[in-house]
């Protein structure tokens, strides 16, 4: 929601960028310098600038993960025996949230102690889901 606000506020794109560290993802803001979104060669370059430093969701919320449990099927259907990723937002792990209300589609998946959820954000309107993984039914239930 704040990079959002933010995006609105600068009428810039401002992304969150996804990176493994320890274990987990590091989250990081970065805004969008010369008006072609943010592109991890331009972080790079210092081109799109990093707004505050990297958080870890674990430092936020301990019991939280990013990922996807095993035998626990995707939002598309699939099923996997091993702990999947939990951040599937493109091969760049870039979020990017437009002044104009738009956004980067994609899935971040988290689990916990109480269960699995999933945050969907969908491109065109930039609105996210929340859904909870039903054990009972096999199905994803909007939260």
């Amino acid at each position: 929601m704040n990079a959002r606000m933010l995006a609105v506020k600068r009428s810039a794109s401002v992304a969150l960028r996804f990176e493994a560290d320890r274990g987990g993802y590091a989250v990081a803001e970065y805004l969008d310098g010369n008006g072609n979104g943010v592109r991890s060669a331009e972080i790079a370059a210092g081109i799109d600038t990093q707004l505050a430093p990297a958080q870890l969701l674990h430092d936020q919320f301990p019991s939280i993960v990013f990922g996807l449990l095993a035998g626990i099927p995707d939002m598309d259907g699939a099923r996997s025996t091993a702990e999947g990723d939990g951040v599937r937002i493109g091969s760049s792990r870039i979020l990017t949230l437009g002044p104009d209300g738009t956004a980067t589609s994609g899935t971040l998946y988290l689990h916990g102690r109480r269960g699995q959820y999933a945050v969907r954000v969908l491109g065109a309107t930039g609105r996210t889901r929340v859904l909870r993984f039903e054990t009972g039914t096999g199905q994803w239930l909007t939260r």
